[in-house]
């Protein structure tokens, strides 16, 4: 009680955080159960990869960071922790994508992979969606892509004998 009404009285001695006014921002972390600290180190990483102190960080900060060429691929990886689709993460986007990646298992990240393919979410990835797939892993060398060429090949060969 003594605590809210000295800050009420002089705001200025609160340690504010980035996000203090952003009610969505501290309800995700609350319900993340994310320390003021964990927070805290998020944002300073965060601060690290938004190179342009934009607030936001576009998806070549992000490809450039993580040290991974912008491929189709990563930029599909990209657009589904870019929650609103404005094509660029703002911190409380890089904090929901940052705990989902880490609490993740195999599994988990099989599946999260294998959902971004599965166009027609009907829990099963037609051809057409395997190659989609194939030619955003190996780009516009695909078809010269041996090993990719020869996986995509054998899952079209096993799909023809299961039709």
């Amino acid at each position: 009680m003594f605590k809210r009404w000295w800050f009420n009285i002089f705001p200025c001695c609160q340690s504010r955080t980035p996000w203090h006014n952003d009610e969505l921002s501290y309800d995700t972390f609350t319900m993340l159960q994310l320390s003021r600290e964990d927070s805290l180190n998020l944002h300073k990483c965060f601060s690290e990869i938004d190179v342009d102190g934009s607030g936001q960080i576009s998806v070549g900060e992000f490809l450039n960071y993580v040290d991974v060429d912008p491929t189709p691929f990563n930029k599909r990886v990209f657009g589904i922790m870019d929650e609103d689709g404005s094509g660029e993460m703002d911190f409380r986007e890089f904090v929901v994508a940052t705990w989902n990646y880490c609490s993740f298992e195999k599994l988990g990240l099989i599946h999260f992979t294998y959902d971004l393919y599965d166009s027609d979410r009907n829990g099963t990835m037609s051809i057409d969606e395997c190659k989609a797939m194939f030619v955003e892993v190996y780009g516009a060398e695909f078809s010269s892509a041996n090993k990719g060429l020869r996986l995509f090949e054998t899952i079209e060969s096993m799909a023809r004998e299961h039709e």
